[in-house]
C-alpha cells in the first residue's frame, strides 16, 4: 500500500463517509488541531516518567476526537469528561495551592505539557468555531476545555516532582 493517494492534490479530502471537502474546511482544521495536539501530548509522553498512561489515555481519547469530527459514530461522553476531571482533581491534591499566575516553563517535560495545554487551547477554539456552522457533540466541547486544565496540573506537578518551583508572573513596574 502506497502512503500516497494523490486524491488530495488538488485541495481536497474525503471524510469518514466518502465525502470529498476542501481541506481549508473548517472541520479538516479542527481535524488537524486535533492530530497536532495528539502529537505534541506524544512527544510530552516521550518525557514522561510518571503520566505514560494518563498521556495515552489522552491520546486515545483524540484520535477518536479526530474520527468524531471526520463523521464516524464514535462518541466521546460525559464518563470521559468525569474521568479527565477526577485526574485533574487527583494531580492538583498533589501540589501546593497555585495563588498566583505563573509563568510556563520549569523542566523540560512541565515545558512540553505547558505546550499541550497552549495548542489544547487553540484546538478547543478550533471545534468551538465549527460547532457555530456544524453539529458538534457537547460533552466533546466539555471534554477538551478540561484537557487544557490536566495538562495545567500535570506540568504543576512535574515541576513539583523535579523540584523546580512556580516561576510567579509579575507585570513589569
Amino acid at each position: 500500500m502506497k502512503i500516497y493517494t494523490k486524491t488530495g492534490d488538488k485541495g481536497e479530502t474525503g471524510l469518514a463517509s466518502g465525502t470529498r471537502i476542501k481541506k481549508v474546511d473548517q472541520r479538516i482544521v479542527a481535524i488537524g488541531e486535533v492530530d497536532e495536539l495528539n502529537s505534541f501530548v506524544g512527544l510530552a509522553k516521550s518525557e514522561s516518567t510518571q503520566d505514560r498512561d494518563l498521556l495515552e489515555a489522552v491520546q486515545r481519547d483524540l484520535f477518536t476526537i479526530g474520527a468524531i469530527l471526520a463523521g464516524t459514530d464514535f462518541q466521546i461522553t460525559s464518563m470521559e469528561v468525569a474521568r479527565i476531571e477526577r485526574q485533574i482533581d487527583e494531580a492538583t491534591s498533589l501540589t501546593l495551592p497555585l495563588t498566583n499566575f505563573i509563568l510556563p516553563g520549569g523542566s523540560k517535560y512541565a515545558s512540553l505539557l505547558h505546550v499541550c495545554r497552549g495548542v489544547s487551547r487553540r484546538t478547543e477554539r478550533s471545534v468551538l468555531l465549527l460547532k457555530e456552522n456544524s453539529p458538534v457533540n457537547e460533552q466533546l466541547c466539555i471534554y477538551l476545555n478540561r484537557l487544557s486544565d490536566l495538562f495545567f496540573v500535570l506540568a504543576r506537578k512535574a515541576n513539583q516532582n523535579a523540584s523546580i518551583g512556580d516561576t510567579i508572573w509579575k507585570p513589569e513596574q
